[in-house]
């Protein structure tokens, strides 16, 4: 039996700490100890915040790494969209109608004996996966922030009107990853899975 694989990057857990914490369910204590603080100071800052476990009586401030975590996680957020932003320019000037959907995460799951590759993304009403004919690969790139690899996905719909530009990251050490298998997850939580027979890099 092979092992089992399921790796996620999320992309949206720097966007906001306060919102983090407020969403999970299991730290409604937290969350109620939370407004009260703001109420009575505004100008408190929230960022400095990490959730209270039962047993604590006080909101800590977070620890040096938690703060270096987060800041590197939005150092690669940011590249990211950078490589994806000058690959929309490089399309663009090449008179191609192309938008990027933003990602909420990157994750690999094992199914069977095939690696999926999944990314859950922000789509707009306007944005279908549905309508998608073609999947397009670039070649990957380094980075350096993580040891990551990272590629920009097209996807070409059949009126062939507009491309999606997807952004996506991965361990290139996962060898048995041929970039073929894609899950692309919509906001309305549809999945849309699509194989590439032919791998074609961009």
């Amino acid at each position: 039996m092979q092992p089992p694989i399921e790796q996620t990057f999320n992309l949206e857990s720097t966007t906001s700490n306060t919102k983090t914490i407020i969403s999970n369910s299991t730290t409604s204590k937290t969350s109620s100890r939370l407004e009260s603080t703001n109420t009575k100071n505004e100008e408190d800052d929230m960022d400095d915040l990490v959730p209270l476990d039962d047993d604590d009586d006080e909101i800590k401030p977070k620890s040096t790494t938690q703060q270096e975590d987060q800041q590197k996680q939005e150092q690669v957020v940011k590249w990211i969209y950078e490589q994806a932003e000058k690959e929309k320019r490089k399309l663009v000037k090449q008179k191609v109608n192309v938008e990027i959907i933003r990602a909420k995460n990157f994750g690999l799951v094992r199914e069977e004996d095939k690696i999926w590759n999944r990314i859950e993304c922000n789509t707009s009403p306007q944005q279908h996966f549905s309508t998608i004919a073609q999947v397009l690969v670039s070649a990957p790139t380094k980075c350096t922030l993580n040891q990551l690899d990272y590629v920009n996905i097209i996807l070409l719909p059949k009126d062939m009107r507009r491309a999606f530009l997807v952004p996506y990251l991965y361990d290139p050490k996962i060898q048995e990853n041929q970039l073929s298998h894609w899950t692309f997850i919509d906001t309305p939580l549809q999945h849309h899975k699509f194989v590439i027979e032919n791998m074609r890099q961009i």
